[in-house]
């Protein structure tokens, strides 16, 4: 399909009207598709709103993908931490907002929704005064409704919830389109981006295209479905959790634990990978955690079934049962 025809920009018009009727998007937002994840928009941020080099921009830097956002953004702005936790609580709970130090003079407050790799999530947005608010909310994405008073620059790519990889829808308060460093490289451009349709450059219309025909799909049910949904798969793993007397570990603060990925481990590492075995065995794949922190972990994103965390659940108890008549 060229990218030029008609039939692509009616293609992407549909994608774009969708997404914003899904996701309640107010009128002075802008759409944006752009491409090579989430990893281009960490660079991306600091050059669209964060000034000169001698600027700050405060992070909240609460488990991986926080952290990868900060440590490329200190190569264009002076990053301030958000929060200093304790260091047995740090990647197992999130501040609140009244914990958060937000630097005086900071163009931004960047935080990370839904941390995947350690199961922390925000169920409230944090909140700012008068501060630019950017979210990075890959995983959560099209979970559950998202509050615009409260986000004016989201970063979601498409993998988990929305569409294939190679692909990220990015959306924009059109307040801060304009505000870019004159040496921003092309692809990091939102207001070019913007000013082009939402594509600079020749798009993934294939992904684009299954991302559509999700949309289409989401609509049909509502955010709030999902919302529930989650909630309901969840509270099947973390039961499991909370009544094996500590066969399966979870340290997360209980109030901040993740709708979406539930983070585990059992008493060793040993343990761990013959759990591991065990389930890839039974028919359940890829609960291992992240390479950096190991463990196990669930993941639930959209297209999850309820059934499918039941069966998880069912054989969790039974492996446990198994295990301790040894």
């Amino acid at each position: 399909m060229s990218t030029r025809s008609k039939e692509f920009s009616q293609l992407a018009k549909e994608c774009e009207k969708d997404l914003r009727d899904l996701v309640n998007l107010p009128d002075n937002y802008a759409v944006l598709w752009t491409q090579s994840g989430a990893f281009l928009q960490f660079t991306s941020v600091p050059f669209n709103i964060g000034g000169s080099r001698e600027n700050t921009a405060t992070y909240v830097e609460t488990g991986h993908w926080s952290m990868e956002a900060a440590k490329e953004a200190r190569k264009f702005i002076n990053v301030a931490p958000a929060w200093k936790p304790q260091q047995e609580e740090y990647l197992f709970t999130l501040p609140e907002t009244e914990e958060l130090n937000i630097h005086k003079d900071s163009k931004y407050v960047y935080y990370c929704d839904n941390e995947t790799v350690h199961g922390v999530e925000y169920h409230t947005p944090i909140v700012t005064e008068g501060v630019p608010v950017v979210c990075d909310m890959t995983s959560s994405y099209l979970t559950k409704p998202i509050d615009w008073d409260r986000v004016d620059v989201a970063i979601s790519s498409a993998q988990k919830n929305l569409g294939p990889s190679g692909i990220t829808s990015l959306i924009v308060n059109k307040d801060l389109l304009g505000r870019k460093r004159d040496d921003t490289p092309i692809m990091c451009d939102w207001e070019t981006q913007h000013n082009c349709g939402g594509f600079y450059n020749t798009p993934n219309v294939f992904a684009l295209y299954l991302c559509g025909l999700t949309l289409k799909h989401l609509k049909k049910f509502g955010l709030e479905f999902y919302d529930d949904l989650a909630k309901q798969r969840s509270k099947l793993i973390y039961d499991v959790f909370d009544s094996s007397n500590g066969f399966y570990k979870n340290k997360v603060n209980p109030k901040h634990r993740s709708r979406i990925n539930c983070q585990f481990t059992l008493k060793s590492k040993e343990e761990d990978d013959k759990f591991l075995k065990a389930a890839d065995e039974a028919g359940f794949l890829f609960l291992y955690g992240h390479d950096k922190y190991g463990g196990c972990r669930v993941n639930m994103y959209n297209a999850m079934p309820l059934e499918g965390a039941e069966k998880l659940r069912n054989f969790m108890k039974q492996y446990q049962d198994e295990q301790e008549r040894l």
